[in-house]
């Protein structure tokens, strides 16, 4: 991503925005869907820390788009582990760094 390179976080906006129209632009039932959700809620969620972790519900939002994502795919999908590993990632991200709730991290060990 350019902001990896640039420390801009304009292209993260940009990015968020992009996933966002993804997500219309792809249809219901097509496995691409499951693929887009992850891809914005690994962008949400690096948004939220290269911005100083300000928006609490930026990355409320990686994470229900996680879930989404886990949704999406069937278990027999070549993608489920990858967005299972994105969301128990999200979740165990959002105990250590935002809130330490346990039933953050119980929802990600029962994923594992």
């Amino acid at each position: 991503m350019l902001f990896e390179v640039t420390g801009d976080t304009s292209y993260l906006d940009n990015a968020i925005d992009a996933g966002r129209l993804s997500l219309v632009a792809v249809l219901a039932l097509s496995t691409l869907r499951a693929l887009c959700c992850l891809n914005l809620s690994d962008t949400l969620s690096k948004g939220y820390f290269a911005k100083g972790v300000k928006n609490r519900s930026d990355f409320e939002d990686a994470i229900e788009i996680a879930r989404v994502a886990v949704a999406l795919s069937s278990k027999d999908s070549k993608y489920h582990s990858s967005v299972q590993f994105t969301l128990a990632s999200r979740l165990g991200e959002y105990f250590e760094f935002v809130n330490s709730n346990d039933k953050y991290l119980n929802e990600a060990i029962q994923i594992c």
